[in-house]
This record gives structure tokens, C-alpha cells and sequence, in this order.
């Protein structure tokens, strides 16, 4: 009886409150659980608010409702739900690790579990720079002294190559190589350990020839400081002096509330803008999901320069199914085709917005129909006859109508129906 008795002595009892050693000791398994140190650098942050509020209550139990409470208290501030999240997450993570180290029960750790995150109602603006505003920033940088080349020349690859802050200071010169007879830097760790190569522009490689060139460097990482005596030292910079650097001259150019992420957006808007593929710019920047290089890029509906405003339309009203559609499948069909609707009583107009008053002045038009052919700038063919007739507007792709030509005549026959349809494979618009 008395072994048994010695036994269940020496057993563990999980805690309800923990106090600041053994939240201490959670925190070191959860900080030592993470290989990435921006999340260490975010858990532990996290954490340390916690545990401050944590221990500024008097002698709370480690359960869901203190982790409500606490949720309750990140609101209170009008924090982000994103920050919130996070917050919470790293509470989980405490209780977890405080479960495996036998300082909590299991079932405490499981209610705290259950509690849920805030929701996200849509998403937050990011903040971009118009090219006005890049080209002014870039040039607020004077090249008369190290410093300014230097602050130059961060400020080129974080507008030209959207680095992050962290990938800009462990920049390598080892890094920098061609690859198709282009700069890259090649090999490149980024966020959670991914590795990319990014493309250099040509400018942008002078510009950092230039600062390394004035500051004798060879080897080792690309940015150093500059004391004040004007000589680059040390072993490189910090992810805070770049805050610093971005900061200092957004007040010179007149920007407000920049922060060295926003050139990583700017980067990607323009990039987009100057005709850049999605896809590629998911490469540059290293995004692992598409979605996420979308959000960087603000892309939102525009009524007023409408996507489809690229594309010129021809309408046609019809009045019946005319015997002889032609099938447009080559050059000599799409001339039948602009033979046929240059003889077809009415047509072409020359804008969707006169297709109104057409039909009111045709009172044949007993079900009257607009089939739009649509073309998309670059893609039709020239040719001298159909640019005569007003139809050099017309798709390159196959656009079918149920039509076919008699090999022996040569003449036009129909292949579908008596009565009225639309044929077309583009898009019908019926009118009331």
C-alpha cells in the first residue's frame, strides 16, 4: 500500500494557473517548435503581451474564459483582425506546449482551442505609389555623398525588384549573376524559407555598381553603414534602418505614411501596368498563391476605363435568317462575309448605340436581334477590300455561321433552319 501510495505522490498534477516561470518555459518550447524567425520574432512578441496581461490579472486560471476575456481586451484596443488572429494563435501555441510539458490538463487546452478568431470583413487598402511619386522618391536620394548611393540604391531594388525588407539587408554580392544574358539574383531565401530568383533591370545593376564601386566593396553583403565620416563599416545593415531610410525620404518627397512594404506594392502595380503577366509577377515577388499577388496589386472593377471598352463591336440588326451565312474560317470566307452584310439592307452601324435608332427606322425588324463581333485590338486582317466596305474590324479567330459554299456554283447555302435564329457563336443581345 505504501508503494502505491509513493507512486501517485510522485505523479505530475497538471496547473489551472500558471505562473510566470512555467509560462516562461511554454513560451521557450514554442519559440524553440518555429524555424522561421519572422515567426519567432512575431510569437514572441505575442506571447509577451500576453503574458503581461496575463499576470497583471489577479490569479486567473489558464482556460477558455480567460482567453475570451483576453479576446475581449484585444478588441477594446481596435486592433486589426488579422492582429487579433494572430494573438490568438500564439496563445493556442502557449497552451499546447504547456500541455506537452505536463504544466496544463489536456481538457483546459481543448477548451482554449474552441475559441474563435474574429472575423474579416473585406480587406484592407494598401497604400501605392503613382510612377510620379517613385520616380520623385528615387531622385530625393542625392548621389553626392555614400549615403545618398547607398540610399539610392536600396531604394532602386525595393521599387524596381520588390525585395522585403529582410531579403534587401541579406543581400549578397554572391547573389547577383546572369542568367540569360540578363542580372538576377539568383538563389534568393525569402519568407518561411522560399527560394526564387528575382530579374535585375539594367538600371538598377549601374545604380548598385555605382555604391559598390564608392564604397571599395567586393564581397560579403551589398549594404554596409555609413558612419560620418562618409565610410562604409560593420557587417551590414538592419531590417529597422530601413524603416529609417524609406521614412526619411518619403518626408523629403512629400509622401505620407510610407512604409518599405508599400514599395513591394508599387512594385507589382506597376509592373502590372506596364503590361506585366500575373503569373510573372507572382515569380518576382514569390508569392506562393495567386490570390495573394492579386491583393498586391489592389485589383479592383473599373467602370469608367471598363475592361471590355478594348474591344470594338459591329452590330447588325436582323429581320429574319437570310438564306447564305457564311462560315468565316479564312480569308476568302471572311470576304463572302463582308460581301454578304455589305449588300444586307442596314448594316454594319458604326456603334452599339446607334443599334437603337437602326431598328426604329427598319419596320421589318418583326424580332429584331444585335449580334456583336467582337475583335480585340491587333488580331483582325488588313484588307484593302474589307477596309473599302467598313469591315476590317472583323474577328481573326473563327467566328461560324451555319453556312457552307456549293464547290460546283460557288453560291452561299444554308445549312440550318427556316426560321429566325442567331447563329453566331460570339454573344447574342436580343431587344425588347
Amino acid at each position: 500500500m505504501s508503494k502505491k501510495h509513493s507512486a501517485k505522490r510522485g505523479r505530475p498534477t497538471p496547473k489551472t494557473v500558471l505562473r510566470l516561470p512555467d509560462l516562461d518555459q511554454a513560451k521557450s518550447a514554442v519559440l524553440n517548435s518555429l524555424s522561421s524567425k519572422d515567426a519567432q520574432r512575431g510569437y514572441r512578441h505575442a506571447i509577451d503581451e500576453f503574458v503581461e496581461w496575463y499576470c497583471s490579472e489577479p490569479r486567473l486560471s489558464f482556460s477558455k474564459a480567460v482567453v475570451l476575456r483576453y479576446r475581449m481586451h484585444l478588441e477594446s484596443r481596435h486592433l486589426a483582425p488579422g492582429t487579433i488572429n494572430l494573438r490568438l494563435g500564439a496563445v493556442r501555441r502557449l497552451a499546447y506546449e504547456a500541455v506537452d510539458c505536463g504544466l496544463l490538463s489536456s481538457d483546459l487546452a481543448a477548451g482554449i482551442r474552441r475559441v474563435k478568431g474574429v472575423k474579416k470583413f473585406g480587406v484592407r487598402l494598401g497604400n501605392w505609389l503613382t510612377p510620379e511619386q517613385s520616380q520623385r522618391l528615387w531622385h530625393s536620394a542625392a548621389v553626392d555623398s555614400l549615403k545618398g548611393k547607398r540610399d539610392r540604391a536600396l531604394l532602386s531594388l525595393l521599387l524596381a525588384c520588390g525585395l522585403r525588407r529582410h531579403e534587401a539587408v541579406n543581400l549578397q554580392f554572391s547573389h547577383l549573376q546572369q542568367r540569360e544574358e540578363h542580372w538576377a539574383i539568383v538563389d534568393l531565401r525569402g519568407k518561411a524559407g522560399h527560394t526564387r530568383t528575382v530579374p535585375v533591370p539594367g538600371w538598377v545593376k549601374a545604380v548598385l555598381d555605382e555604391w559598390a564601386q564608392a564604397a571599395e566593396l567586393t564581397g560579403g553583403k551589398l549594404f554596409r553603414r555609413v558612419n560620418r565620416n562618409g565610410k562604409a563599416w560593420g557587417e551590414g545593415l538592419t531590417e529597422k534602418a530601413v524603416w529609417h531610410i524609406v521614412r526619411e525620404y518619403a518626408r523629403k518627397a512629400d509622401i505620407e505614411k510610407l512604409a518599405p512594404h508599400d514599395l513591394r506594392r508599387t512594385c507589382a502595380r506597376l509592373c502590372y501596368a506596364a503590361g506585366g503577366e500575373l503569373e510573372q509577377i507572382q515569380f518576382l515577388l514569390g508569392h506562393v498563391s495567386i490570390q495573394t499577388t492579386e491583393r498586391y496589386l489592389g485589383c479592383k472593377q473599373r467602370i469608367r476605363c471598363a475592361v471590355n471598352d478594348s474591344y470594338r463591336y459591329r452590330a447588325w440588326a436582323l429581320t429574319g435568317r437570310p438564306s447564305g451565312l457564311p462560315t468565316i474560317r479564312s480569308e476568302q470566307r471572311l470576304a463572302d462575309a463582308g460581301a454578304f452584310m455589305g449588300s444586307y439592307p442596314g448594316a454594319p452601324t458604326q456603334s452599339l448605340r446607334d443599334v437603337t435608332e437602326m431598328v426604329a427606322i427598319h419596320p421589318l425588324c418583326t424580332v429584331p436581334s444585335v449580334v456583336l463581333l467582337g475583335r480585340k485590338a491587333g488580331n483582325s486582317f488588313r484588307r484593302p477590300e474589307l477596309a473599302a466596305r467598313g469591315l476590317s474590324r472583323y474577328p481573326a479567330k473563327a467566328r461560324r455561321w451555319r453556312a457552307k459554299r456549293n464547290p460546283v456554283t460557288g453560291e452561299l447555302t444554308n445549312r440550318s433552319s427556316p426560321e429566325f435564329k442567331t447563329e453566331f457563336v460570339g454573344r447574342s443581345l436580343p431587344l425588347p
